[in-house]
């Protein structure tokens, strides 16, 4: 086994109501793609962090943390094998909920919520229905990987996301027509009724693609923790895992119209005291592996400053914004991380078969 395993989430920030104690007019940035905000750390390999071999990813909750005896053997080649299927097919599944359609589904509410507080609409990038199929393979698992009742319940969240995504688009498409029809005299009463309709479709969107990670996410647990099994870097590991599952967890207490700040405030905490833990040495990798990843490090505190900002300021819209692009610089820091451990003679002490 050669390559350092993490693992990571792309981004999945729910973006629900927003306060109005700041009212900035400047519309949101139309995106491609929806930038990485959520993001998971303990077994990685997007195409961009690691040679070619099976990808790894999932998203982390402290249930997921890696057993801390650092004398175990690395699993054998079967074992880890199958660890990897199943890591490659989360962080494939991941991945496309985080482009394309899929990704637009964030996007669409945060452009909702800033309609809704600055009576301006951002431009919604047109359906690319080649790119939008090729996505929704990468969320068919293998059937060695699941039971049939697994991949039911799994196809069924898919179904929901794709129905929820195609009222959210029109929605939006009649709210841009709404908005450029000026002979419409309503007082704003038709758009205000599509934003409602766009919350509820995206809380129905953002509930089925939870579901789906839920299903998988025990599987990746399991899969992560075997392949940590005695790794030098393993308590670095687990500290970005964690650090991903709080993003997580911000993303859920965001999406409700009226955040819950105490819970917010909650998570602030643990996620401050999980920094200033993470950073504490030993470090058993040579200098360019330990400086990556502070370099994560960096951009996790900056997360998490802008999260301290929200609580204190409001969670409007492009706060909002800024904490989805914080969260996707994490995910690339995280990736260059890897990306520097699986290089030859990075890991200082690397167990035998590592």
């Amino acid at each position: 086994m050669n390559m350092l395993y993490s693992l990571l989430l792309t981004a999945l920030l729910a973006v629900g109501g927003c306060d109005s104690a700041d009212r900035r007019a400047e519309p949101p940035a139309t995106p491609e793609k929806t930038p990485p905000a959520v993001a998971s750390g303990a077994v990685i390999s997007t195409p961009e962090a690691q040679a070619p071999a099976s990808a790894a990813a999932s998203e982390a909750s402290a249930a997921f943390a890696v057993p801390a005896d650092d004398s175990a053997a690395p699993p054998d080649a079967g074992a880890a094998e199958h660890a990897n299927a199943v890591l490659a097919f989360y962080n494939g599944a991941v991945g496309a909920l985080g482009e394309g359609r899929y990704g637009q589904g964030d996007a669409i509410r945060v452009f909702a919520e800033f309609y809704a507080q600055e009576w301006q609409l951002a431009k919604l990038p047109p359906a690319r229905h080649a790119e939008d199929k090729n996505l929704a393979r990468r969320l068919v698992p293998p059937e060695s990987l699941f039971t049939p009742e697994e991949r039911a319940a799994l196809a069924k969240c898919v179904s929901r996301m794709d129905r929820a995504l195609d009222s959210m688009r029109a929605d939006y498409r009649a709210l841009e027509r709404y908005m450029n029809d000026a002979s419409v005299r309503d007082d704003g009463n038709k758009g205000r009724n599509l934003v409602n309709s766009l919350r509820a479709g995206h809380e129905d969107f953002a509930g089925a693609r939870e579901e789906f990670l839920n299903i998988l996410e025990p599987h990746a647990a399991a899969a992560g923790e075997l392949l940590l099994r005695g790794h030098p870097l393993k308590r670095q590991i687990q500290a970005a895992e964690r650090m991903f599952a709080l993003f997580r967890k911000v993303a859920v207490l965001l999406a409700p119209e009226k955040p819950d700040n105490e819970g917010l405030a909650a998570l602030h905490a643990q996620l401050s005291a999980l920094l200033a833990d993470a950073a504490k040495p030993p470090f058993r990798a040579v200098p360019g592996v330990e400086m990556a990843y502070r370099a994560f490090l960096h951009k996790a505190g900056a997360y998490a400053h802008l999260l301290g900002q929200g609580l204190e300021e409001g969670f409007y819209a492009p706060r909002r914004q800024e904490m989805n692009l914080a969260a996707g610089g994490c995910h690339s820091a995280y990736n260059a991380f890897v990306h520097a451990a699986n290089s030859p003679q990075a890991i200082l002490g690397r167990p035998s078969g590592f």
